[in-house]
């Protein structure tokens, strides 16, 4: 075939690469045992309809469960934040508080220091 090929085309005749599985065999070797240890037809023959049954609800039971677990985390997730919101909104609240504070110290020294400086410009002590 390679010869009639060559012929045809004017090409020099020379081999195709060999196809070597060596590197792969272990791995091969591996998935064809996880495969007849799962699939294989004497296994379930030897295996009775019980446990074939109790293997497929333990599956499932542990799919729940890992469910279950998630949902649990999502909760304490949303109970932790719920607790950082409150406490969040309460520090806004006292900044609020003091903002107002602040804003009412502020136009207290403004009106002072107004008066003061009138008083400062009648006397003459100050020139404007």
């Amino acid at each position: 075939m390679y010869r009639e090929f060559s012929t045809e085309h004017g090409l020099a005749m020379s081999m195709p690469m060999s196809f070597f599985i060596h590197k792969y065999r272990d791995e091969i070797k591996v998935i064809e045992v996880s495969y007849h240890r799962q699939f294989g037809a004497v296994k379930l023959v030897k295996t009775s309809q019980v446990v074939l049954m109790q293997k497929f609800f333990d599956s499932i039971a542990s799919c729940v469960k890992k469910r279950t677990d998630s949902i649990d985390r999502v909760h304490v997730a949303i109970d932790s934040l719920e607790e950082k919101i409150y406490a969040v909104k309460m520090l806004q609240g006292e900044l609020i508080a003091q903002r107002n504070t602040l804003t009412t110290l502020e136009n207290d020294f403004k009106s002072v220091l107004d008066a003061e400086l009138a008083t400062m410009k009648v006397a003459g002590t100050i020139v404007a």
